[in-house]
C-alpha cells in the first residue's frame, strides 16, 4: 500500500500507542442493513478511538487506512453476528473480549490486528500466569483504592484488603483511603495519616489531624480537623502546592493540581495547570482527572470542565469518581453511568450500586444490598475480588 509508506512515520507512532485497531462507538446501528453498511459500521467502531487523539497528519493516515479497510471488509464480507460482536468490543479491552467471542473467533477478520493476549502480555513482563477472575465478590468496602496493579480496600471494620500484584499497604484502623502510583495512604481515626510507598525514602505526611486528604504524584493536600485549612505537603525536596486560605471540606489532587471545596460550596483549584473554574459554580462533591475536575450540585447534576473533560450524561447524580478522562458516577437510582473518550471508555455492570472508584485502567463499585465487583485491566489480578476475609496477592 503506497500509502502506508508515504506516511510510514505517523503510522508508526499510532502502532506503538496501541490504537491502532481499538474500537469506539457503542452507538453506532449500522448491523441489519446489508453487507456495505455492516463494513462501515465496523470499520468506523475500529477507528474512530485513532481519530480521537492523533495528530493532523496521523489523521491522513487513519483516513487513508480506514478507506483501505473497508475495501478489504467488503471484499472479505462480514455477517451481522460478527459485526455485533465487533461493535460490542470497548477499549483497553478490545482485544480479549473479541477473542472471547465465538463468532470473531470462527473466522477473525484479517483486516482487525488484534494486540498480545493478557497470558501473553505477562509472559512479555517475565510474569506467571494470574487467573482471571472472580471479579465479584461478597465483601463491602467502605473506601476502594488503586495503586499500579494493585486494589485495596477498606472493610466495615476499617481493615485493609487487597488484591492483585503484592505491595507494601499500611497497617492500622483506617476510616479512609487514599493512593498513587507509588503509594497507598489510610486516615486513621484520629486523623492521622500513614502511608507506604515503593520509593525508598520516607512518607513526608502532615503533623495536623486531617478530616479529609488526597495524594498524587509526590504531593498531598488536607483539611485539618480544627479549623478546616488546607495544609498542602511534598514528598520530595522542594516547594509543594501554595493551598489558598478558607475553610474547606474537601480536597482533590491529581498531577499538578488541587481543587477544594469550601464551605460556602465554592469551588478553589490551584497548581500547575489547574483548571479554570466556572463561574458560579456551587457543588457538594468533586473528584478530578488528569487534567479536569468535575463536580456533583445540590440538584444532582455534575459539571465537568478542564482539558480532556467530556459532558457527563444529564442524570442526577449522588457521588461520582475520575481518573484520567474517564468518569464514573452513582445516580439518584443507584444506578452506575460512565462517560470519558472512546479510549479509556469501560462499560460498566448492571444493577444498583452504592458506591464506585476508577482508576487507571480498571474501576470498582460497591453493589447496593452487598457485593463488590471490578471491572478493566486485570493483568495482575487487580480484578479478582476476594471472596474471603483473606488478602489476594498474586
Amino acid at each position: 500500500m503506497k500509502f502506508l509508506r508515504r506516511h510510514d512515520r505517523a503510522w508508526r507512532r499510532l502502532a506503538a500507542r496501541g490504537i491502532a485497531a481499538l474500537g469506539a462507538l457503542a452507538a453506532l446501528t449500522a448491523c441489519g442493513r446489508g453487507k456495505p453498511d455492516l463494513c462501515a459500521g465496523a470499520v468506523r467502531h475500529v477507528f474512530e478511538l485513532v481519530g480521537a487523539g492523533a495528530a493532523k497528519d496521523e489523521k491522513q493516515v487513519i483516513d487513508a487506512v480506514a478507506s483501505a479497510t473497508l475495501a478489504k471488509c467488503q471484499q472479505e464480507g462480514l455477517s451481522p453476528t460478527q459485526a455485533d460482536c465487533i461493535l460490542a468490543a470497548h477499549g483497553p479491552e478490545w482485544s480479549d473480549q473479541l477473542r472471547a467471542c465465538p463468532a470473531f473467533a470462527a473466522r477473525p477478520a484479517s483486516w482487525v490486528i488484534l494486540g498480545p493476549s493478557r497470558d501473553d502480555r505477562r509472559k512479555l513482563l517475565g510474569k506467571p500466569p494470574v487467573p482471571d477472575g472472580p471479579r465479584r465478590g461478597p465483601g463491602s468496602y467502605i473506601d476502594i483504592v488503586a495503586s499500579r496493579r494493585t486494589t485495596c480496600g477498606l472493610t466495615r471494620p476499617g481493615k485493609l484488603q487487597c488484591w492483585g500484584e503484592q505491595r507494601n499497604v499500611p497497617d492500622g484502623t483506617f476510616i479512609h483511603l487514599r493512593a498513587d502510583g507509588q503509594r497507598v495512604c489510610g486516615l486513621d481515626p484520629s486523623g492521622i495519616v500513614t502511608c507506604t510507598s515503593r520509593e525508598p525514602h520516607p512518607m513526608r505526611t502532615p503533623p495536623d489531624p486531617l478530616s479529609d486528604f488526597d495524594i498524587a504524584s509526590d504531593r498531598g493536600c488536607g483539611v485539618t480537623r480544627n479549623g478546616n485549612k488546607l495544609v498542602c505537603w511534598n514528598d520530595l525536596d522542594g516547594a509543594g502546592l501554595q493551598p489558598p486560605d478558607g475553610l474547606f471540606v474537601q480536597v482533590v489532587l491529581r498531577n499538578g493540581f488541587a481543587c477544594a471545596l469550601d464551605v460556602d460550596q465554592r469551588v478553589t483549584c490551584f497548581g500547575d495547570g489547574a483548571p479554570a473554574v466556572p463561574a458560579d459554580l456551587r457543588a457538594t462533591a468533586l473528584a478530578a482527572g488528569d487534567g479536569h475536575a468535575c463536580s456533583v450540585a445540590r440538584d444532582g447534576k455534575v459539571s465537568c470542565w478542564g482539558k480532556g473533560a467530556v459532558d457527563p450524561p444529564s442524570d442526577r447524580f449522588i457521588s461520582l469518581s475520575c481518573a484520567r478522562a474517564q468518569c464514573c458516577g452513582i445516580t439518584d437510582k443507584h444506578g452506575l453511568a460512565c462517560w470519558g473518550p472512546p479510549d479509556q471508555l469501560r462499560e460498566p455492570p448492571a444493577g444498583t450500586f452504592e458506591s464506585v472508584a476508577v482508576f487507571d485502567d480498571h474501576s470498582c463499585a460497591v453493589r447496593a444490598g452487598g457485593g463488590t465487583e471490578c471491572w478493566g485491566n486485570n493483568d495482575d489480578g487487580q480484578c479478582n475480588v476476594p471472596e474471603d476475609a483473606a488478602s489476594h496477592w498474586y
